[in-house]
């Protein structure tokens, strides 16, 4: 995962300055400027979107550009010198700041005053405000998007939702204006304006599914779900969309080519979180809008047109289904490649080759808990295996601590590169089998879905399924790992983050980086777990290329022997730490042992067992299929449950081999999984695969859970061929295309709304508005980080002289704001602790009120849990979803298979909805 520092908290303002001179206004130009776009929700709501940033930049510019200036200086006469200087940073974080506090603050409270906004000439009749994180606040310019700044602040937009005096007409202009001057104009069409409330799948529907829905609603901060209720029975229509020249342009054209009737699915009273605290799901009245039986499918765009409302963002209706969602997950994965050039025609966001050199570290993998102080606790060996000091105690370590004192001259390893990038960053982990079972699984069960040069990546023309090469390429690193003796690593990793990534070079960041990369050394789990998916991986192979076929299984056979070796079990390991992130372990030694003894909870175990059946499959080898019934693992997996990724049981419910009773445990279990979320599935107002309602565990949502829920359905059809699971997973698909609260698909470069900004630091540093297509952030959390609207900060003793603790609210006046911002200014800021207990009221407030599926703020640094991803836990599993659900022999067109970025700010959906 990306190692930034994660923080709750970020900065803001001040209460009283040392300098209380209050800042002039800003300049007419910025203002103008600040309306970036008018939205229709429905006939009486618009959203004007301001972004103040520019705004706020200047204004502090006049004020402190001497200082600025100065500061700067000294930074590169201190860096040029070979010295470290932290100043500068701080310089502009904390300046912006005080901008923040005297000048955005009484701009946001007026916003919230109807009386400050006029449409067409009249005051608003109402209006409430929601401060939306859109990205991390730039260092100097407002137009950088994604900004490369990393101070723990927010770039916000004001989302000014403005209640009309008059509904709006078809073809009548609507003009807002700031009593400051700035201004916006919408010409209102109900062909070609869309309207945000209408929530469709922006890729593609499939013609031959069961079920075609888009839906209708929106959520209004401190006022609630949006009143859509003179809609129920009205008619909705589906029309041909002709594209404009940007991705917000268009228009439906032509008369209706079908029409249908909005009804009412779920109401905003109905989908209390009753388990967790209270918190309402989604915020809305949802209202559906099902045109199941349209089939057209002609591979041209259509839209959702309502009178008086607008059209929705365009969708495909096409025989490939999800096929070019799928190609985009599938080139989030070549995006992902390390130590290899991306390069043309593969893709146009290019990059330099990275980390072709490995040398042979001595740290352990993360496969146990051998890093913690729980590994075997209670157990009679406790004191005798995991990390112990000189006087044999046990110690916690981080396994960077290890990392860091790794010898900088060790051995570079023979062609050992390659694998995925994790996620942000560079590691490569045991995880990612779960990536590549993903892969096998969804080809094993569609294999007519899949084909030679249908990805458009190196491998492409090899005779082989080019989704089997992407599965070859992330296990190729590690069988190149493997020793002479068979034992494989599973984590490649460095001390730390790329240098160059705050100064968007792109070289510097992948070629150039001077940390050194390190293999872990190999252990019986990581062996045990690449025999697994080896052996399995030659086996799909055999009909395309037997000497691959062959090379995977004689690699996974002797895997698959030293890991089940208990003599082979890590034993006697020294460290010696002087460079440590834990200060009592520095000058120290360290011991390692790991247990001989397999336990049945062990991943080690569970590796074991499926890599003796993977392998008897291959082989036809007795001997496997013993060792499989000697682990017992067949009658415990009914007991795991979730605790497997079940993409490992498909090639034993799809083939002949094993046990019929241990077949039937894992049909069972995945039948049963399946059957559940397909129940909850309806339960949801947006038909999205989790726990139902009142069943709760929305606090799990994080880390790519939402994701890895298909997983189970695939199982399920594979098992039975029920055509239910199709159907389950193609609502499943609408939802993360598009069909959700926030109508954002979950997925760059999909759809006309999707994410711009998030922690990939490929996309950070390219120079391109647009970040790499396919790849998922984890959005949903269920967590709330006020990192927008609540911000507190103690400051920092060097900049005593202009900055001291600060505190400010950024909420509707509807939530309470001045109750609350009276709250934080009374607070005694000189005692520790304050900001906890400042901040209470106020998270209350946004607790109560924030929707879970609105709990989404965009700053890649301080929101890691939402803005971050794996290759394994949110792109293979949306990769088997849309893979499952495209067409035999799927070939993408010319155009999305060599897709152009969009470069410019204003082509990118910079701004979404709350």
């Amino acid at each position: 995962m990306f190692k930034f520092l994660k923080l709750l908290f970020v900065s803001a303002v001040a209460l009283c300055l040392i300098l209380p001179s209050s800042f002039a206004s800003a300049p007419q130009e910025a203002i103008d400027n600040s309306v970036k776009d008018l939205r229709v929700l429905s006939p009486d709501w618009i959203c004007a979107v301001v972004d103040p940033t520019a705004e706020i930049l200047d204004v502090r510019n006049a004020k402190f550009q001497v200082e600025l200036d100065a500061d700067k200086k000294k930074y590169e006469e201190e860096k040029a010198a070979g010295k470290m200087n932290w100043f500068y940073d701080f310089s502009k974080r904390y300046r912006s700041i005080i901008a923040q506090k005297e000048y955005h603050q009484p701009l946001f409270a007026k916003f919230n005053d109807p009386a400050f906004w006029t449409i067409n000439g009249q005051h608003a009749k109402d209006v409430t405000i929601w401060a939306h994180s859109v990205d991390a606040f730039p260092a100097w310019n407002s137009e950088e998007i994604p900004t490369g700044d990393p101070g723990l602040k927010s770039r916000v937009a004001d989302m000014t939702y403005l209640r009309l005096p008059v509904s709006l007409k078809n073809g009548v202009d609507v003009e807002v204006k700031g009593e400051d001057g700035r201004r916006a104009k919408l010409a209102f069409n109900e062909e070609s304006t869309p309207c945000w409330s209408i929530k469709v799948n922006q890729s593609a529907y499939s013609a031959r599914a069961t079920k075609k829905r888009a839906y209708l609603g929106m959520w209004l901060p401190g006022i609630g779900a949006l009143d859509f209720s003179n809609f129920e029975g009205k008619p909705f229509y589906v029309k041909k969309f002709t594209p404009g020249d940007r991705w917000d342009q268009g228009t439906a054209s032509g008369g209706p080519l079908f029409t249908g009737e909005i009804k009412l699915r779920k109401k905003f009273a109905d989908q209390d979180v009753k388990r967790e605290g209270g918190s309402d799901l989604t915020g809305e009245d949802v209202y559906e809008l099902d045109f199941s039986s349209f089939v057209e499918a002609d591979g041209g765009l259509y839209c959702i047109q309502v009178p008086s409302l607008g059209r929705s963002w365009p969708f495909k209706m096409t025989k490939d289904g999800y096929g070019d969602a799928f190609f985009t997950m599938m080139k989030g994965l070549y995006h992902q490649r390390c130590g290899t050039e991306l390069k043309k025609p593969y893709t146009n966001w290019e990059r330099p080759a990275c980390h072709v050199e490995t040398r042979q570290g001595k740290f352990v993998s993360e496969v146990e808990r051998w890093y913690s102080p729980q590994y075997r606790k209670g157990k009679p060996n406790e004191n005798e295996v995991g990390f112990r000091d000189e006087d044999g105690r046990r110690v916690e370590i981080s396994q960077f601590t290890l990392i860091s004192n790794e010898d900088p001259n060790a051995p570079v390893m023979p062609g050992v590169k390659g694998g995925w990038h994790d996620a942000a960053d560079y590691d490569r982990r045991i995880h990612h089998y779960n990536g590549t079972w993903d892969l096998m699984a969804v080809f094993e069960t569609f294999p007519l879905h899949f084909t030679d040069n249908q990805l458009n990546i190196p491998e492409s023309g090899n005779g082989i399924p080019d989704i089997l090469d992407e599965a070859a390429w992330s296990l190729d690193v590690w069988k190149a790992t493997q020793t002479a003796q068979g034992g494989v690593s599973s984590w490649i990793e460095q001390k730390s983050h790329p240098e160059g990534v705050e100064k968007r070079d792109l070289k510097k960041t992948f070629a150039g980086d001077p940390n050194k990369t390190f293999a872990a050394v190999p252990d019986r789990a990581s062996s045990l777990a690449y025999a697994a998916a080896a052996s399995n991986l030659g086996r799909l192979l055999l009909p395309y290329s037997p000497g691959r076929s062959a090379e995977f299984i004689a690699s996974a056979k002797r895997a698959y022997a030293w890991g089940k070796n208990p003599a082979n079990s890590l034993r006697g390991l020294k460290f010696s730490i002087q460079e440590s992130r834990e200060k009592a372990l520095a000058g120290k030694t360290l011991t390692f042992d790991e247990d001989s003894e397999l336990l049945p909870e062990d991943r080690a175990s569970t590796d074991g067992a499926f890599a003796a059946a993977n392998l008897y499959l291959a082989t036809g080898d007795a001997a496997y299929l013993t060792d499989w019934e000697a682990s017992g693992f067949g009658s415990r997996m009914g007991k795991l449950g979730h605790a497997i990724n079940a993409s490992m049981t498909v090639p034993f419910l799809i083939n002949a081999g094993l046990p019929q009773k241990d077949v039937d445990t894992m049909k069972n279990m995945v039948v049963t999984n399946s059957n559940n979320l397909i129940a909850s599935q309806e339960e949801h107002a947006y038909r999205m695969l989790w726990l139902g309602p009142d069943e709760g565990w929305f606090h799990a949502l994080g880390w790519g859970n939402l994701h890895s829920k298909a997983r189970q359905l695939l199982a399920a059809f594979s098992a039975t061929r029920d055509s239910k699971y199709i159907a389950a997973m193609e609502s499943a698909a609408d939802f993360y295309l598009g069909c959700n609260p926030t109508g954002t698909t979950l997925v760059t470069g999909l759809g006309s709304v999707y994410p711009v900004v998030l922690q990939h630091i490929h996309s950070a540093v390219d120079g391109i508005a647009e970040p790499v297509p396919g790849i998922a952030p984890y959005t949903f959390n269920f967590g709330i980080n006020p990192i927008a609207y609540l911000i507190l900060d103690d400051g920092h003793p060097s900049v005593k002289s202009f900055f001291e603790p600060m505190a400010i609210a950024f909420l509707p006046d509807k939530l309470g704001r001045q109750e609350i911002q009276n709250g934080l200014d009374a607070a005694d800021k000189s005692q520790p602790g304050w900001d906890r207990e400042a901040m209470k009221p106020a998270r209350t407030v946004i607790w109560k009120n924030l929707p879970v599926f609105r709990r989404k703020s965009t700053h890649p640094n301080a929101v890691v849990d939402q803005n971050e991803f794996t290759v394994a836990e949110t792109i293979t599993p949306l990769a088997l979803l849309f893979g499952a659900l495209t067409s035999e022999g799927y070939s993408p067109a010319e155009n999305l298979k060599y897709r152009q970025p969009r470069n410019k700010p204003e082509d990118v959906p910079f701004y979404n909805m709350p």
